[in-house]
């Protein structure tokens, strides 16, 4: 959300607001993340009120969760990562252990010159 803008409570099934006014999450997602403007007023004197800034931190994980590609020898194959969660992020290849991209790189695009194993 930019600056300025506020999320207006609603009711929703994963947040309760408590009696002294705190609000409380459950299964909180990256959509609640924003400012929220809290206001507090009764009839003495004006009402006050307060930002929070609320920030969702998401660990990386996968779109999806395992993938098996099929390829014929000889021809080229595209193995892709698609990770989400908050960046930085980094992104690595291994085959046996060993690094075989420079990081950065989500797609990886083999020519298939030999099989070891097949599926």
């Amino acid at each position: 959300k930019e600056p300025g803008e506020y999320k207006d409570f609603h009711y929703e099934p994963n947040v309760q607001q408590y009696q002294n006014g705190s609000l409380g999450f459950t299964h909180i997602s990256k959509d609640s993340e924003g400012q929220y403007l809290c206001e507090a007023k009764n009839n003495i004197g004006t009402g006050v009120s307060k930002v929070i800034f609320l920030r969702v931190n998401a660990p990386a994980h996968f779109v999806q969760k395992s993938k098996q590609v099929q390829v014929v020898k000889g021809e080229q194959a595209h193995l892709q990562c698609a990770a989400n969660g908050d960046t930085p992020m980094q992104i690595s290849w291994k085959i046996g252990g060993q690094h075989i991209l420079k990081e950065g790189r989500s797609t990886l695009a083999l020519a298939i010159v030999f099989l070891t194993r097949a599926f």
